[in-house]
């Protein structure tokens, strides 16, 4: 019984220790992403404005007539015709309320 308690001791100390390297772990990298971000402002702004020009150009343009389409789907009466049909399917199939 004794060795029982003490191997979740260790099992208790293994967690807190794994606890705490992880957060040292995160500390560490983060420290050392902004230094390297200080260090090199150049190519820290050069990547940055090739990231925004990515979206701006690919991104943005891709997504936007989706967002327009789903943001008049769900003002729409389909939506709420479509929604009723599938409460009373997963009511039926799952049990889950409505």
């Amino acid at each position: 019984m004794k060795a029982l308690t003490e191997n979740r001791m260790l099992s208790a100390n293994n967690k807190a220790y794994l606890f705490v390297f992880r957060y040292i772990l995160s500390a560490f990298t983060v420290c050392t992403a902004a230094f390297i971000l200080l260090k090199f402002p150049a190519i820290s702004a050069s990547g940055v404005k090739k990231g925004i020009d990515i979206c701006l150009a690919s991104l943005i343009p891709s997504l936007y007539p989706f967002m327009i389409l789903t943001n008049y789907y769900a003002m729409s009466e389909i939506s709420r015709i479509r929604i009723k049909t599938a409460d009373k399917l997963c009511n039926f199939l799952f049990r889950l309320p409505g």
